[in-house]
């Protein structure tokens, strides 16, 4: 609950702040519906499993701002042209929403005083190729667990 305050008062407060990280997520699972189009035939769209194994989202802060970002690189939505909206929805669940070109994910995190909980991954895409909703659940730890 401290980092949710911490995070809160930075947010509205404070400006330039270094980046500082909260929580880190793994062993992302769940499903991704594919509507049929271009590149998915009618007998192709549907369910199905999906998930990122081989990865990490982390959520920091930088300058008030929520970062989410997977460890494979510095990319985030935020640099493909996203704005990052944070919203409290509790005293320990905050919501991170990435509007984008073409895109829309929605990270809602679970945690504890530490970092440790749960994230619900969401995205939406859609493009010339490829219309996709994905949901996916994981596990948080604190900064450094993962590693």
């Amino acid at each position: 609950m401290r980092w949710l305050i911490a995070i809160a008062l930075l947010i509205y407060v404070n400006e330039g702040v270094a980046q500082e990280t909260i929580t880190e997520c793994t062993g992302l699972v769940g499903k991704t519906y594919h509507l049929p189009g271009f590149a998915v035939s009618e007998s192709e769209s549907g369910w199905r499993d999906d998930g990122i194994k081989d990865g990490r989202f982390i959520l920091s802060e930088k300058d008030g701002k929520p970062i989410v970002r997977f460890e494979s690189g510095n990319q985030s939505v935020t640099s493909e042209g996203g704005g990052a909206l944070a919203v409290y929805l509790s005293s320990n669940v905050v919501a991170v929403l990435y509007p984008g070109t073409g895109t829309a994910e929605i990270y809602l995190f679970k945690l504890d005083e530490t970092g440790a909980g749960y994230v619900l991954y969401s995205k939406t895409k859609s493009n010339m190729f490829f219309d996709t909703a994905r949901v996916f659940v994981g596990v948080c730890a604190p900064p450094g667990t993962f590693r």
